[in-house]
């Protein structure tokens, strides 16, 4: 069965990832896009934006957070809901006996 887009690129960007060279080249080459763009004026610091600008920036900075905190308790609920059996005792060690009730009196 061939691979799915998400799949292609996810190998693609462990390959890219594993070597450090190749790393380093790529990061060299976003570090100086995102410079040429903000050069252009494409990218801006928040601190450059209007005050419109930037509330709008922030509103959308607090929904992927509580997006992302959602995301991470359902995931941790999942996890918590998946009930494993205890461990069994290792074979050969008995557990100390306790006291018993007879013994008491």
């Amino acid at each position: 069965m061939p691979l799915s887009a998400a799949e292609k690129q996810r190998r693609y960007r462990q390959r890219r990832d594993a070597d450090p060279e190749r790393r380093e080249a790529y990061l060299a080459k976003e570090r100086a896009k995102w410079r040429k763009d903000r050069d252009t004026g494409k990218k801006r610091s928040v601190s450059e934006l209007n005050d419109r600008e930037r509330r709008a920036k922030r509103r959308n900075w607090r929904a992927a957070q509580v997006k992302s905190r959602t995301a991470k308790a359902a995931s941790a609920a999942i996890i918590d809901q998946c009930v494993t059996p205890p461990l069994s005792p290792e074979p050969g060690v008995e557990p100390a006996p306790g006291p018993s009730r007879l013994e008491l009196e």
